[in-house]
Parts: C-alpha cells; structure tokens; sequence
C-alpha cells in the first residue's frame, strides 16, 4: 500500500508544479503562478523522485497497477513539456489535463483494486467548482 500511495504522492506533485509553472507562463489554470526560473528546478527534483518511486512500482506493483501509472505518468510528461515551454499550443492545454486527470483516476482505481479496498468506483472530480470565475478558454 506505501509504494501506491507514495507513488502516486510524487507524480501529483509532478504534475501540480508542471501546472503552477505552465499557469505562469500563461495556460489557464488555478494553481498558483510559479515562474520558470523558480519552478523548473523544483520540477526536476519532483521528476527525479516519481522516477526514483518508479523502480518501486516496478518491483511490487501489479501488472495492472503499472500499466495505469506509466499511462499517469506519460500524461504528466505532457504538462511537464507545457511548464518547459517545449509545448505550446494552448487549445491542447485543457485536453491535456482532461487526460491526465483521467490516467490518475485509473490509477487509484486499478491500486485500490489491488489492494482490495471496497467502496466502488471514486466519484468523478468536480473541478473547477461553480464558484471559479470562468476566464474564457
């Protein structure tokens, strides 16, 4: 249960600095902004560690469980370009959110399958809430 759940701790917090960094330079998101020459090296430290964790995964985790957290993961890198500026395409930015948050959702459902955790299927997430102003795109 520890390698799930610290696995998934490092690629959500992968993914939440890819999205501060990518909010800075200018994609719409609601994280606060981080600039690039403060955010890539806290970037590539949160890379190194979800890498690190991975050799962990490899080791322990079902068949099913690794094939949902290399899908994350992959989808994280998609953000991680956006925060690098490799990618710049903003009409992709909102797709590419949609889709990681997709891959962590089976993520966690394939874990707590492994794992036996009762309980169904996790609700869908409701973000942004109805409180957020809409800024356009």
């Amino acid at each position: 249960m520890r390698v799930y759940a610290e696995y998934g701790g490092s690629v959500k917090r992968w993914a939440y600095l890819s999205c501060r960094i990518a909010a800075a330079r200018g994609f719409d998101h609601s994280a606060a902004h981080l600039t690039p020459e403060e955010g890539l090296p806290l970037l590539a430290a949160a890379e190194d560690d979800r890498g690190a964790r991975w050799e962990s995964m490899l080791l322990l985790g079902s068949p099913e469980v690794v094939a949902a957290a290399r899908d994350w993961h992959q989808a994280v890198h998609r953000l991680d370009w956006y925060a690098r500026g490799r990618l710049t395409d903003a009409e992709q930015w909102l797709p590419a959110i949609r889709e990681m948050e997709k891959y962590r959702d089976k993520y966690y459902e394939c874990a707590r399958n492994d794992l036996g955790v009762g309980g169904g299927t996790l609700p869908p997430p409701a973000w942004p809430p109805a409180w957020v102003p809409k800024t356009g795109t």
